[in-house]
């Protein structure tokens, strides 16, 4: 990454459009890297999926749900990996893999916990009042990159998500909205009747939320250095890890 790029996401507010062309300008390979280990959890799962539907069998089932286990617990640790490279990344212009996976590594049950608590918050809100849950998403939608890039965990990290949204809330749920509608419109659209075409097709949908991971990355990066400069009188204090 070159230092006009990194200055910029550090001292500018960056636009929408900066956010997919610095995605694929300075990490297209970790996007190939991400999209091809979802592809090789979701292409098989939505295959057995599919054939399960179809044919009712248990051990197709059986089949789908360790894989998708084992999905489940590989994406903690994928999302740590791409935030921490993509930090060190704008601070450093490069890092090493061996580095960052291993910072993912250590990083992987603080996120794992996040993710969780996240959860939980979101769908509370959604099933006692729609508007909570769906405040609270955006509120708290860098959490994940909070835990996996700065020294913050727990209920901590989401109320620094909170105060990095603060300013930018509708913005941000502009770009979700985007992401969400296109991936739960596509299915729709384009419906295969054929078993494997319509695997294939799920899968390629699917890559949507990963690929968005990116495009959100870069925007927390950009926040968290304007915010540093400028901090806010209502931030939370950062927690270390113990």
């Amino acid at each position: 990454m070159d230092e006009e790029a990194r200055e910029k996401i550090r001292t500018e507010v960056l636009g929408i459009g900066d956010l997919f062309s610095y995605s694929h300008l300075y990490f297209s390979r970790e996007i190939w890297i991400l999209l091809g280990i979802t592809t090789a959890f979701k292409l098989p799962s939505n295959l057995l999926w599919n054939a399960m539907i179809a044919s009712g069998s248990f051990v197709l089932l059986l089949g789908f749900l360790l894989i998708w286990i084992a999905g489940l617990a590989l994406l903690p640790f994928c999302i740590t990996w791409m935030a921490w490279t993509m930090k060190k990344r704008v601070e450093m212009g490069e890092v090493s893999d061996e580095e960052a996976w291993r910072e993912a590594w250590k990083r992987y049950m603080p996120l794992a916990w996040v993710m969780l608590l996240q959860g939980l918050l979101v769908v509370g809100g959604l099933l006692m009042f729609i508007v909570p849950g769906v405040m609270w998403m955006i509120d708290y939608i860098f959490g994940i990159y909070v835990v996996s890039a700065l020294p913050i965990q727990g209920q901590a990290a989401l109320d620094y998500s909170k105060a990095l949204v603060k300013g930018h809330w509708f913005e941000v749920f502009v770009l979700f909205a985007l992401f969400t509608i296109v991936s739960n419109a596509l299915p729709f659209l384009i419906d295969p009747k054929n078993l494997v075409l319509k695997s294939l097709t799920d899968t390629c949908i699917a890559l949507i939320t990963p690929y968005s991971l990116f495009p959100f990355g870069i925007w927390f990066l950009n926040l968290y250095y304007l915010h540093e400069r400028t901090p806010a009188e209502t931030v939370e204090p950062i927690y270390p890890y113990n």
